[in-house]
């Protein structure tokens, strides 16, 4: 699928989710609504200061609506590595926790 019939995809359901018609979007975002039409049809690709409008009129992620990255998935995946780690360090005896602590210090 394009990026532009898949940006579409998302703009119309989530446009239809929220019970507003183009011509409303359109004008929440100072746009015509043969624009949102393109661009739900997937026939235009948008600029990125209307993707950025639609992301926010429509409260749909910028990553989402542009397939990136969950920005945040990065932190929770560290998070989740820091309390395994920390599960682990509480288990240790005293020696087995300074050998860890001297490891890390040399990291």
């Amino acid at each position: 699928m394009s990026m532009s019939s898949n940006i579409g995809r998302k703009v119309k359901k989530a446009r239809k989710q929220k019970g507003i018609s183009q011509a409303s979007l359109a004008e929440k975002i100072e746009r015509s609504v043969d624009t949102i039409s393109h661009i739900e049809r997937g026939l235009s690709l948008p600029t990125i200061e209307t993707v950025i409008l639609l992301s926010r009129e429509l409260d749909i992620p910028l990553h989402h609506l542009l397939d990136l990255p969950n920005p945040n998935e990065k932190d929770n995946r560290r998070l989740n590595q820091i309390e395994e780690i920390q599960a682990i360090v509480y288990n240790l005896s005293d020696s087995e926790l300074n050998t860890v602590l001297k490891l890390l210090k040399a990291l």
